[in-house]
């Protein structure tokens, strides 16, 4: 999760008109926030598919150079930065990172990164579009037994920071990895 003020730089920076909320109570999130009457709309994760369906404008057609999703720096130099990827980037990347680390329908991968650092995205697509499993573990689950985060979705490959695979014993059997 992001802290509420840098959640309100984002949306204030961005503008969206939409807010997708994976809680039920979404628009918790624009009142955290304090975007209520900006403009923005907070619906759950369950109510967007009848948001879209309900929509009396259609579609624009995508093309490879259509924006796929927009990323923030961390802010480190400074104030975060927008950048805008479209979805031919997007789609390269992801089917190259798959190919190049063997993710195939088979694969079950574990994602290890935040949610709130842009690696995680590749990780994430790059499963999706090989048509492999994502395994996903709460963060707290990651950082105090990796192995057993690994072993108990029978985990084919995991991509992590040096830093958490110092968490695991050398020792420790993670059944059937195949790509760390």
């Amino acid at each position: 999760t992001q802290p509420a003020c840098r959640l309100r730089s984002l949306l204030n920076d961005c503008a969206p008109s939409l807010c997708v909320e994976s809680r039920d109570d979404a628009a918790a999130t624009a009142g955290v926030v304090g975007l209520d009457g900006d403009g923005m709309r907070a619906v759950s994760l369950r109510e967007a598919a009848s948001v879209g369906a309900s929509s009396a404008a259609p579609l624009p057609a995508l093309t490879w150079d259509s924006p796929s999703h927009l990323v923030y720096t961390s802010g480190s130099s400074g104030s975060p930065k927008a950048v805008l990827c479209d979805h031919g980037a997007l789609h390269a990347y992801t089917r190259s990172k798959a190919e190049a680390l063997d993710v195939g329908a088979n694969s079950r991968v574990l994602i290890c990164s935040a949610s709130t650092w842009d690696p995680c995205l590749g990780e994430i697509w790059s499963t999706l579009v090989a048509f492999a499993t994502l395994c996903v573990a709460p963060r707290p689950a990651i950082l105090a037994d990796l192995g057993r985060c690994i072993r108990e979705p029978s985990a084919s490959h995991v991509l992590a920071t040096p830093s958490l695979w110092a968490l695991v014993p050398p020792s420790e059997p993670l059944g059937g990895l195949r790509v760390l």
